[in-house]
């Protein structure tokens, strides 16, 4: 007969947690199956869950708390992992694995959404701005605060901000060429309106054209 024995000896203190939440179960294969609901129900919520929400619209520490506690979610789930030697009904491989894909479509949603506006040249509008600084500042708080896992976010805001002043120093080029002086100030005044729009890149544009 199977007892809790070695669900007791696991050494991580984030699942012990599930084992002694449920200890007062008497029997084994309901303690199982109440770890599979537990894990199943995360499941749903990480699946479930939106990026862009309340949290992450607004301020940067509520946006990083709750990258955050997405990043402890998924760690936890990763975790979990070493309950698949006992007998339970899922497959927390691949569950885990069905959440890092939902999660990655998500977020490489919003780094498409920056593309797009890397794409547009200039004529842009007060919501293009926001929705770059808001996209934008979500990939940040991404990067800084999901370690399980990345997707490699670092080597994509990488490529925005190198897109985005690579386009600024074709203006920049531009201008030498130029012998109309309104065309030189319709330049500066795209490249002052990055500037004055974009605070994440502000200081350095401002240095480029000083």
């Amino acid at each position: 007969m199977k007892t809790y024995d070695n669900l007791h000896n696991i050494n991580d203190e984030s699942i012990k947690t599930i084992v002694n939440a449920l200890k007062n179960l008497t029997s084994y294969s309901n303690l199982l199956e109440s770890i599979c609901q537990k894990i199943e129900k995360l499941a749903d919520e990480l699946m479930n869950q939106k990026l862009m929400n309340d949290e992450t619209k607004e301020f940067i520490k509520q946006r990083d708390e709750f990258y955050k506690k997405l990043n402890e979610r998924f760690s936890y789930l990763n975790k979990a992992k070493i309950l698949c030697r006992f007998d339970l009904r899922i497959d927390i491989y691949r569950i885990e694995q069905d959440c890092l894909e939902s999660l990655k479509g998500k977020i490489m949603q919003i780094y498409s959404t920056v593309e797009k506006f890397l794409e547009k040249n200039s004529q842009l509008s007060r919501e293009d701005y926001e929705q770059f600084n808001l996209n934008y500042a979500n990939l940040i708080s991404f990067k800084q605060e999901m370690k399980v896992p990345n997707f490699g976010i670092s080597k994509n805001t990488e490529n925005i901000e190198k897109v985005l002043f690579d386009k600024i120093e074709k203006w920049q080029k531009s201008i030498e060429s130029q012998t109309s002086i309104e065309n030189i100030a319709n330049i500066l005044m795209n490249i002052k309106s990055i500037s004055n729009n974009i605070p994440f890149f502000k200081i350095r544009i401002n240095h480029r054209i000083d």
